[in-house]
């Protein structure tokens, strides 16, 4: 997330600063519904950046809320690569 920011820092600080309050109201938005977002892969929920090519990947455990990743929805060959973040066990029930 910190290396986004800089993308855009180093461009604008005025993009920057959009996109973390982008990111800041994504995150809001799983943290208030989580299951209300799309599911991508059982269990795997996103939350798309508003203006940013950007989403936030996501599970949701009981009541914790587990960000896997802030992925570019534009780069090419990624994949999706963030799969391996996910925890081996499970934080518990569903």
């Amino acid at each position: 997330m910190e290396a986004a920011y800089e993308w855009y820092s180093d461009r604008s600080s005025q993009a920057a600063r959009r996109f973390r309050i982008a990111l800041r109201s994504g995150l809001a938005r799983t943290g208030s519904a989580p299951n209300r977002q799309v599911e991508i892969l059982p269990g795997i929920r996103r939350v798309l950046l508003d203006k940013f090519p950007f989403q936030v990947i996501y599970q949701v455990r009981q009541d914790v809320v587990l960000v896997v990743a802030l992925a570019h929805l534009k780069r090419e060959g990624e994949g999706e690569y963030w799969l391996s973040r996910l925890p081996e066990q499970p934080m518990g029930p569903k």
